[in-house]
């Protein structure tokens, strides 16, 4: 069955989407998807994922067939994410959003989660937010889900990954996504790097073995990639 990806466009407000769009297509049965939208913003841009409310569609030559796709803003897109602690265990993560961080003066945050977070913090690209877990009893890695982020409080984690080597303190001090979805996480008591594939990231388990490890002169206070990919 061929298929079709509808592109959405936000408007020069990016909070509107087109209501219709004519797509040339041969007449025939097509696989519906749709594509998400990043809405321009001069400081932090908004993330809109869709929900194509008919997988199917029909095409025939004389008619045209209607889908509907309802676009929902990311809740953790649109803001800056902040550790308000300095130690490794326990940093309370807050949210600024676009509109405060174009403001001056002294604006509360927007999101405070009062979950237990560690220092180190990634977001992956479906907006969760990844951290390291507050003790090394709990996972060392755990995943704060996208949906959750708008509101303020405790959050459920979703089960987290545990990698065995990294058993003393502090375990976790970095995390970034490669292009890929891997997560490599840095550990300075380790003096250590590991990677975690987006597939181990998505089953989980308390004892995860790192599809690689890069060993370190030193500790490990900060990771970033560059636009070639590299670490």
């Amino acid at each position: 069955m061929p298929a079709a990806v509808i592109a959405g466009t936000p408007t020069s407000t990016g909070t509107a989407f087109p209501t219709t769009q004519m797509v040339p297509l041969a007449g025939g049965l097509y696989t519906i998807s749709a594509s998400r939208v990043v809405a321009p913003d001069p400081i932090v841009r908004t993330v809109y994922l869709p929900a194509v409310a008919t997988q199917t569609a029909c095409v025939s030559a004389t008619a045209p067939a209607a889908v509907t796709v309802t676009y929902a803003a990311v809740p953790s897109s649109n803001k800056l994410w902040v550790a308000t602690s300095a130690s490794p265990t326990g940093a309370t993560p807050i949210a600024y959003t676009s509109a405060q961080l174009a403001a001056t003066g002294s604006v509360p945050a927007t999101v405070a989660v009062s979950s237990a977070a560690g220092r180190a913090q990634a977001f992956d690209a479906d907006g969760n937010l990844w951290t390291n877990g507050g003790t090394v009893a709990d996972p060392t890695v755990l995943r704060l889900a996208a949906q959750s982020l708008g509101t303020s409080g405790a959050l459920a984690a979703a089960p987290g990954v545990g990698i065995p080597a990294v058993d003393c303190s502090p375990g976790v001090t970095a995390l970034a996504f490669g292009k890929d979805g891997t997560l490599w996480v840095g550990s300075s008591c380790k003096l250590a790097i590991f990677a975690l594939t987006a597939a181990q990231l998505a089953t989980g388990g308390a004892a995860v073995t790192p599809a690689a490890m890069l060993p370190t002169a030193k500790g490990v206070e900060g990771l970033a990639f560059d636009k070639t990919g590299s670490l």
